[in-house]
C-alpha cells in the first residue's frame, strides 16, 4: 500500500520556507505519493481543477479580427470600454464594430460571436466623396490635406484681438501663395506611425487626440521621417502668414476671424463651438492636469487636458482645432510680438521659433488669429503641438 499524506497551510510537512516561497499554494490542499523508484507525483487538486477550468474559459470565449482596405483604419468596438486589438478574447454575445480613416467615409456593423468562434470579417471603407470634391489629399499616414488658396493678408484695426498691440496705419502685405495644410493637428497615432513611440503627456486620451510635449526640433525630425516614408520633400512646417491665413479663412464662423466678447480669462461663449481653451477644456480620463482652482471659467470641472481632433466646428476651409487644443508649431523665427502682419518668409535671425492658435491652457484672449508667442527650438509642453503644411 502506497502511502498518501494530505496537508494544507497549517500542516507540519511543509517547511516555513518553503511555504512562504509558494504564496500562491495559499489556502490549497494537495497530496503526494511515493511510488516505488522513489518517484514523486504532485497533484494539486485545486490547481487541477483551476487549469481545468482555465481551459473551459478558453473554450467558451471568442475572438475577433477585422479587415479593412486602408491599412491606417481606426477599429473600435462602440458598445464595450476596452479598446480594439486583432484577436482579442471577448465575451459571446454582439459587438456594435465602427471603422473609420480619414478622407473615408465611416462604417460600422453589428458582429455576434458565439462560443469558441474564431470570428474575422471584413468591412471596407469608401472616399469620402466631399474630400475628393475639395481636392484634399490622404497620405500614407492617415494625415488629410486641405487646399488653402493664395492670398495678400492684409490686418487692420477690425483684425486685432482683445490681446494684441494696435495696428499700423497702413499695414504691410503679406502675400502666400497656394498650399496645403493638415485638417487637423498631427495625432498620437499619426506620430507612432512615424516616430515609433508616443511623447504625449496625455496617452490616456487616446490616439486620436494631438501629439504634445514635442519641441521644434522633434518636429524637424518628424518631417523628415514622414518625407521619406513619403519618397518626397513637400512635407514641412508652415510659415506664420500661411497659418494665420489658413486659419481666417473666409471668415467663417466669425470667432475664427478674432472673438469680440470675452466674459472672464476662461469664459468666451464665442470660443466654445470651435475652440478648446481654458474655459472649456474638461476631461474625464487618468492623468488629466489638475485644473478646479482656474479662474472665471465658463465650465467648471477639476481636470482639464487635450481632447480629440475634430471635435468642434472646423472653419471655412475645412481645418479643425486652428484655435485651442494645443498650440502649433510655426516654420519662423521669433523676434517678438509685432503688430503688423506676418512676413511671407518670417524674419532673418534670431533663437526662438513661432507659436501660435493657444491650447487646451489658454485665457481666452490668447485663441486668436492674431496672438503669437514662441520659445526655443527645445522647448516642450503639454499645450504645445503643430500640423503638417505641404507644398504643391
Amino acid at each position: 500500500m502506497i502511502p498518501a499524506l494530505g496537508f494544507g497551510p497549517s500542516g507540519g510537512d511543509m517547511t516555513d520556507s518553503a511555504h512562504k516561497a509558494r504564496p500562491h499554494l495559499e489556502g490549497r490542499q494537495f497530496s503526494f505519493a511515493m511510488v516505488p523508484g522513489s518517484l514523486l507525483i504532485f497533484c494539486f487538486a485545486l490547481s487541477c481543477g483551476a487549469q481545468a477550468q482555465t481551459q473551459d474559459d478558453a473554450v467558451a470565449r471568442a475572438t475577433l479580427r477585422v479587415q479593412c482596405n486602408v491599412p491606417q483604419a481606426r477599429i473600435r468596438l462602440l458598445n464595450i470600454k476596452p479598446k480594439f486589438r486583432q484577436g482579442m478574447d471577448l465575451e459571446p454575445g454582439k459587438y456594435h464594430v465602427e471603422v473609420s480613416a480619414p478622407g473615408y467615409e465611416t462604417r460600422t456593423a453589428w458582429v455576434e460571436l458565439t462560443a469558441g468562434q474564431a470570428a474575422r470579417i471584413t468591412i471596407p471603407l469608401s472616399p469620402d466623396p466631399g474630400v475628393q470634391r475639395a481636392g484634399r489629399l490622404v497620405n500614407t499616414v492617415g494625415m488629410v490635406f486641405v487646399p488653402i488658396p493664395p492670398s495678400s493678408l492684409t490686418r487692420t484695426s477690425a483684425d486685432r484681438g482683445p490681446g494684441d498691440s494696435p495696428h499700423p496705419e497702413n499695414p504691410k502685405p503679406s502675400h502666400v501663395g497656394a498650399f496645403h495644410l493638415g485638417m487637423t493637428e498631427v495625432t498620437q497615432e499619426q506620430w507612432h506611425k512615424v516616430m515609433g513611440r508616443t511623447p504625449s503627456s496625455f496617452k490616456d486620451c487616446g490616439g486620436d487626440c494631438p501629439v504634445e510635449s514635442v519641441s521644434w526640433n522633434d518636429v524637424q525630425t518628424f518631417i523628415q521621417r514622414l518625407n521619406e516614408m513619403e519618397k518626397t520633400d513637400k512635407y514641412r512646417l508652415p510659415t506664420e502668414a500661411e497659418w494665420e491665413h489658413a486659419c481666417r479663412a473666409t471668415g467663417q464662423p466669425p470667432a475664427y476671424h478674432g472673438v469680440t466678447e470675452i466674459r472672464g480669462y476662461n469664459d468666451a461663449p464665442q470660443l466654445d463651438p470651435i475652440a478648446w481653451y481654458g474655459g472649456n477644456s474638461c476631461v474625464d480620463y487618468e492623468g488629466g492636469y489638475a485644473c478646479g482652482g482656474w479662474v472665471q471659467r465658463q465650465y467648471a470641472c477639476n481636470r482639464c487636458g487635450t481632447r480629440p481632433v475634430a471635435g468642434k466646428t472646423p472653419n471655412g476651409w475645412g481645418l479643425y482645432d486652428m484655435l485651442g487644443n494645443v498650440w502649433e508649431w510655426c516654420q519662423d523665427l521669433y523676434e517678438g510680438p509685432r503688430s503688423r502682419a506676418p512676413d511671407s518668409t518670417g524674419p532673418c535671425s534670431g533663437y526662438e521659433r513661432v507659436v501660435r492658435g493657444g491650447g487646451w491652457t489658454s485665457h481666452a484672449w490668447v485663441c486668436s488669429p492674431s496672438f503669437r508667442d514662441g520659445h526655443g527650438p527645445e522647448y516642450r509642453n503639454s499645450d504645445l503641438g503643430f500640423r503638417v503644411a505641404m507644398t504643391p
